[in-house]
């Protein structure tokens, strides 16, 4: 995109309202998702916190992202100035705003990611057993359990760690009182009858030890993660004509809301 600038003020107003305007969209955003959980939960529960914490992250990313790209453009329109070039006799100069390059971020490689382990364990009607109470279920009621935290890298990625979980039981593991415990030790029950005792200890040790270890090159994993997975889901919806990414498309889960009605 390219934008006319006639001084530095007019680039730094330029981009402030930016910044507001994106707030202001996104807050939008978590206000209608927050009256969807309303419509399930009690408003007194910690649930409506969750989407003010996200809001305040969000504020942060999006302030340091239009700070570099104002920076960008004010470098560019004094470039111009030094150089004499103007493009009309007002004195603007023509400003190309090049968009940032576009990483694979950590939460569009989970999306993937989390999404193959639910439908890569479902058989031909979508249907899998929920983690925590065994019911078999279609895959698109659950949500991605972790049994250790998706924080964690080292983890969030393993196939081990991440089944198919109901959205309550999923919600409040994260809570860390009485309940959160029961529900974590039935998730730790279940998984070790799938994947046996040894392979539920390494994810604990992993929890313990490896949770803070860095590794300089996630960014290039996620993208990795991302092609990997997103490959193995296409191949897995082209096989099963019934199953679509998109929840209106999806005739094995129309199919399963007919059986239950």
């Amino acid at each position: 995109m390219k934008k006319n600038f006639v001084s530095v003020k007019q680039i730094e107003n330029f981009f402030e309202t930016r910044r507001l305007r994106n707030e202001q969209s996104r807050r939008n955003y978590y206000k209608a998702k927050t009256t969807n959980y309303l419509n399930k939960v009690d408003p007194e529960t910690w649930v409506l916190d969750k989407y003010v914490r996200k809001f305040e992250k969000y504020k942060i990313a999006n302030a340091n992202k239009c700070e570099r790209e104002k920076r960008h453009a004010i470098q560019e329109f004094e470039k111009q100035l030094k150089k004499g070039i103007e493009a009309n006799r007002k004195g603007s100069r023509t400003i190309e705003l090049k968009k940032p390059k576009k990483y694979i971020t950590k939460s569009q490689a989970k999306e993937e990611f989390q999404l193959f382990c639910k439908i890569s364990r479902a058989d031909d009607d979508g249907i899998v057993s929920e983690i925590t109470t065994w019911k078999r279920v279609h895959w698109r009621e659950t949500q991605w359990g972790h049994f250790v935290s998706a924080s964690i890298n080292q983890t969030c990625f393993d196939v081990n760690n991440v089944r198919p979980q109901f959205w309550r039981s999923n919600e409040a593991m994260s809570h860390g009182d009485k309940r959160a415990m029961e529900i974590k030790e039935n998730y730790r029950k279940n998984l070790v009858k799938r994947i046996w005792e040894e392979a539920v200890q390494n994810l604990e040790w992993i929890e313990k030890y490896w949770k803070n270890a860095l590794i300089k090159s996630w960014s290039s994993l996620f993208s990795e993660i991302y092609n990997k997975y997103k490959e193995l889901n296409d191949k897995i919806f082209a096989e099963h004509p019934t199953r679509n990414r998109t929840k209106e498309k999806d005739e094995s889960y129309k199919k399963r809301i007919e059986e239950n009605s």
